[in-house]
């Protein structure tokens, strides 16, 4: 067992009992229950489990599933849990998440994060090409807790008005601080204001591409900007903030979005500095 100084199974009869347990339950599943797309493997896993020969022959039954990375190689998409920690580009993965702390219901877990802290998550997450597994955890009868509704109703507003900054996004090649979340996708990049400025103003630099066009998300109103050698500068931008949780301004570029080099911040309030 992990972290106890004993041995993982009791003996190799033991480990053989199990995985041929375990392969024919999968064998199941994957045989008698139509097309299945995502086999998401959990929980303390002692090895070894032969992951590799098992996934082949799942596979074989299901030749476009997606596997997760908790059963060893080969597999399709990593999952980092209750933190975001990006695969390398290139690599598919998701951050798994709870709504307050717990995994499934508990009656007494009032720690909701708010739809502002939701949103945050989703909008890091598809920033690095992620996706965002959100856990609900139901009620022994099915239903979702009404503070979990209300959360979830609140972020889907949100995404019924700005989800083109979150849908179909790739790996944003800015970086940024608690000011902004950019997302980018095709001629795009979405900069996603989490906060409101008293200047109006923002300064954003190493654009590599020529700017078109910059505007509002929601409302699609053209805002003026001035593009000058490394920085864009965008003015007009309302204060307080057009959406409580995150307001969009979109600039439209020529090509690819690229940067001129690589920053730890992207984000620069104002024309000060």
């Amino acid at each position: 067992m992990q972290g106890t100084g004993l041995p993982e199974w009791k003996d190799e009869s033991s480990r053989k009992r199990f995985i041929e347990y375990y392969y024919a339950q999968l064998e199941e599943l994957m045989s008698n229950y139509g097309r299945i797309d995502l086999l998401w493997y959990d929980g303390c896993i002692p090895q070894p489990m032969e992951g590799e020969k098992i996934n082949k022959r799942i596979r074989e039954l299901q030749p476009h599933i997606l596997i997760n990375n908790r059963n060893g190689d080969p597999y399709d998409f990593k999952c980092c849990e209750q933190a975001i920690v990006p695969a390398a580009p290139g690599v598919a993965w998701e951050a798994c998440m709870t709504l307050n702390d717990t995994w499934g219901y508990h009656s007494g877990d009032k720690h909701y994060k708010t739809p502002f802290e939701v949103l945050k998550l989703l909008l890091e997450t598809a920033s690095k090409a992620g996706n965002l597994l959100l856990n609900v955890g139901p009620r022994a009868d099915g239903t979702i807790p009404e503070e979990s509704v209300a959360i979830l109703k609140k972020v889907g507003d949100w995404l019924r008005k700005n989800g083109e900054a979150v849908y179909g996004s790739s790996r944003s090649p800015f970086s940024f601080n608690s000011s902004a979340v950019l997302t980018t996708k095709e001629n795009r990049i979405y900069v996603n204001l989490l906060h409101g400025l008293e200047d109006k103003e923002i300064c954003l630099p190493d654009i590599k591409n020529k700017v078109l066009s910059v505007y509002m998300l929601e409302s699609r109103e053209n805002m003026d900007f001035c593009q000058q050698n490394d920085r864009l500068f965008i003015k007009g931008i309302p204060f307080p903030l057009e959406n409580d949780l995150a307001t969009t301004i979109v600039i439209e570029v020529e090509g690819k979005p690229e940067t001129i080099r690589e920053q730890k911040t992207f984000w620069i309030p104002g024309d000060k500095v």
